[in-house]
């Protein structure tokens, strides 16, 4: 009994993990205030995002990041 109330219980918890997705390509978003930052310090950052190359590091197991993952297999 208890193998099949933990079963349920861990269905329910990944079908409402997986009903997070959605289609998010025509997102409207709209620009508001910051107290903390200005307009000239977003969009600095939103530069620097864009011309970063994104990280190549992979957490494997342990959690110690490994450059190559695929070499370990």
């Amino acid at each position: 009994m208890k193998r099949i109330m933990h079963a349920g219980v861990m269905l329910t918890a990944a079908f409402g993990l997986c009903a997070c997705g959605g289609n998010v390509k025509n997102a409207e978003t709209h620009e508001v205030e910051s107290e903390r930052y200005s307009q000239e310090e977003i969009n600095a950052a939103i530069a620097v995002s864009d011309i970063l190359p994104p990280p190549t590091l992979t957490l494997r197991g342990g959690g110690f990041p490994v450059k190559n993952a695929n070499a370990f297999r």
